[in-house]
């Protein structure tokens, strides 16, 4: 049942938030530009459906001009940190249907400690300690520790979220837990995940699966990096919106991309690694002349 009522959209448009999209300087430009796809997708997809969006680890705003060309009837925005509030505030200063929230969610409500990465404006902040995102991705630093206000969802005087995405760097359990019982009412959670420990003890796809399982929800997409790069995106949707017959080829296909065997032929097939070594290559004679 559609939750939209027939009204017409003065649809807001951010200066720069879609020029920010493509080529925000702190982004990794093909990472940012293919979520940005994909989410489009699931936006426009489930929009009937949709009337109320949150979405933790905001940053600077990359993704609202999707949110607003989506025409959800309410939107929250959760980000802790100072200078990503400065640009967020400005984004969405035309649009009425956006609130913003100056604090990071969680299980808890008090003040934690984030570590804060220095030279790509906080992108890859995380409560987590880093672990092996220092070795994969060894430019981006850590070299101090914020505090920053956590809150639980389930704590705040806020409607019911049907479509939530996640973005907090391994902190999405516990960003999940803190909806308590409001999180029987999202109806889709478009998440990162990670098949390794990017942070210490950040919640692996399979931790993931298990409490969302337990909570009716299933993966329907999954979508990693490249092989070398441990993390990606994913889709969660209430199981009751699935047959059965589906459920069961999403169990098979959920087993398979979280497979040893499957991750050794993506490695062995996946062209992008063999670009990347090929530009190291190159880069490197280009040094040595």
């Amino acid at each position: 049942m559609s939750c939209r009522k027939d009204k017409k959209y003065l649809i807001a448009k951010p200066p720069g938030a879609l020029r920010a999209l493509v080529i925000c300087k702190t982004y990794n430009k093909v990472t940012m530009v293919t979520m940005a796809k994909d989410l489009k997708y699931f936006l426009n997809k489930y929009k009937e459906d949709t009337c109320t969006l949150a979405q933790v680890g905001a940053h600077f705003g990359q993704e609202i001009p999707l949110l607003i060309e989506s025409q959800i009837d309410k939107i929250y925005l959760f980000e802790p940190l100072e200078e990503a509030l400065e640009v967020l505030t400005k984004k969405i200063e035309d649009s009425d249907n956006i609130t913003l929230f100056p604090f990071a969610l969680g299980n808890e409500n008090s003040n934690k400690e984030m570590h804060y990465s220095d030279n790509n404006s906080g992108q890859s902040s995380s409560m987590l300690e880093p672990n092996l995102h220092k070795v994969l991705q060894p430019k981006i630093k850590f070299q101090k520790k914020i505090t920053i206000e956590v809150r639980k969802f389930s704590d705040l005087s806020l409607e019911n979220i049907d479509f939530l995405i996640m973005d907090v760097q391994g902190y999405e359990l516990e960003v999940l837990k803190g909806f308590s019982n409001k999180l029987q009412d999202v109806k889709y959670i478009f998440t990162e995940i990670n098949r390794n420990y990017l942070y210490e003890d950040n919640v692996l796809i399979s931790e993931l699966d298990d409490f969302l399982k337990n909570k009716g929800f299933i993966r329907t997409w999954t979508s990693w990096r490249t092989a070398d790069m441990p993390w990606g995106d994913a889709l969660y949707i209430k199981v009751s919106k699935v047959n059965q017959v589906h459920k069961l080829y999403l169990d098979f296909k959920n087993f398979l991309l979280t497979n040893r065997v499957y991750f050794t032929l993506f490695a062995l097939f996946d062209y992008r690694i063999y670009k990347k070594r090929l530009k190291k290559l190159i880069f490197k004679k280009r040094l040595q002349d």
